[in-house]
């Protein structure tokens, strides 16, 4: 298996949950099955900063587990290229998502830890 993949129902909430953050960004964790490369749940960590410009997750809340695969946040504008700060955040991340607006589910790109755009399935 090659490419990864995400559950039908978890990119549909995740473009659900960045649709009620807007125009602030949303963030959260993927969780799922590493050896499989399926994500198949979202974590929302507990006291995250979401604003226009930026989403701060306090990464000591995140929970010590293999299952967190890496990260999605959105973008409130029809740009989804990571910035700096996203590639730093994503440097020790399987996979990170990341959705941008209008959120349907062609609105959003997969990245790699040193951030090159990577294919997803969604199932």
């Amino acid at each position: 298996m090659n490419n990864w993949k995400i559950k039908r129902k978890i990119i549909l909430s995740i473009m659900e949950l960045s649709k009620s953050s807007f125009p602030n960004e949303f963030s959260g964790m993927l969780v799922g099955d590493r050896d499989k490369k399926i994500i198949d749940d979202v974590y929302i960590i507990p006291i995250t900063i979401n604003n226009r410009n930026s989403s701060t997750i306090r990464t000591d809340l995140i929970p010590m587990s293999l299952s967190i695969l890496g990260s999605v946040h959105s973008h409130p504008s029809s740009y989804a290229k990571p910035s700096q700060a996203d590639l730093n955040f994503f440097h020790s991340k399987s996979i990170n998502i990341i959705t941008h607006y209008p959120y349907s589910l062609e609105n959003f790109i997969a990245f790699d830890s040193k951030g090159q755009e990577i294919e997803i399935e969604i199932i």
